[in-house]
């Protein structure tokens, strides 16, 4: 037994898809502003069930980032914040579930 696609189906729900895409990425981009990269990038590793480590010095919008990501699709967020004589991968093993992204009850 076969399952025949309907090409017209299948080419509206990738429009439907890239337009829903292009508004998360204009909503993280009115709180982001100048780092269209970086923005791509998350929602990349997003599409594909991906882990994004966010780094960098203090003042540039990792947690703005995550935050508009995170209103943006109504998830909740948590955040983990190291010191520099803490690693991630010294954190990262001893927990059985990281929770980052949760659907909003």
């Amino acid at each position: 037994m076969t399952v025949e696609s309907n090409p017209i189906v299948e080419s509206n729900s990738i429009i439907r898809a890239g337009e829903l895409l292009a508004k998360l990425r204009v909503q993280i981009g009115n709180a982001l502003v100048g780092q269209r990269a970086v923005v791509d990038q998350t929602i990349v590793a997003l599409l594909v069930s991906g882990h994004v480590l966010i780094e960098g010095v203090p003042g540039l919008g990792k947690t703005l980032l995550v935050r508009a990501l995170a209103q943006a699709m109504s998830l909740n967020v948590g955040r983990i914040q190291f010191t520099p004589d803490l690693m991630p991968l010294n954190r990262i093993p001893s927990l059985n579930l990281i929770r980052l992204f949760a659907p909003v009850n």
